[in-house]
């Protein structure tokens, strides 16, 4: 049933879908990524601030690997466009943009699933681009439930029971 899932998932959601089943990964961690979470030399991801406010490293499926690398390069693709925008930087978190201003227009912060386009910033208000919102995410996995022909009720967090049961 997971792999059926996994194959009626388009695009980036069947990456999504595919970390927090290969890894145990919660929906808000996955999709908080940044880009300099995923090491793909070392074959690790880090979740910060994950519940209980702790920082971890959970395992990252090798096959995984180039999807990952396609989606970084994407997304260096999107962030090139919005420095010529004039835009470019995103939600730094607690005081780092306070400590380090520029870091919000680096590559390495930013959301490796990032939104379709740019919007305000709930916090602060600023026009920025975000991570996908978990509705999207939600929905792509309804169709592909159904798609599949699942009788079930299924949830990202699913997956991630999935990934426990499995192991």
């Amino acid at each position: 049933e997971v792999k059926a899932l996994l194959f009626h998932l388009p695009g980036v959601y069947k990456l999504i879908g595919s970390l927090l089943y290969g890894s145990g990964l919660r929906l808000a961690e996955c999709l908080s990524l940044r880009v300099k979470d995923i090491d793909l030399d070392r074959c690790t991801i880090t979740v910060r601030s994950g519940k209980g406010g702790k920082d971890r490293q959970p395992t990252l499926a090798p096959s995984l690997l180039p999807d990952l690398r396609r989606q970084a390069d994407e997304v260096k693709r999107r962030h090139t466009i919005e420095l010529a925008a004039g835009r470019g930087d995103v939600y730094m978190p607690h005081a780092l943009a306070r400590k380090y201003p520029s870091a919000a227009y680096e590559l390495g912060w930013q959301f490796l699933f990032p939104s379709s386009k740019p919007g305000p910033c709930p916090r602060t208000g600023a026009y920025r681009l975000h991570h996908l919102h978990q509705t999207a995410v939600s929905k792509a996995l309804r169709k592909a439930r159904a798609d599949a022909g699942i009788n079930k009720h299924v949830k990202a967090h699913t997956l991630r029971h999935s990934f426990a049961t499995h192991m």
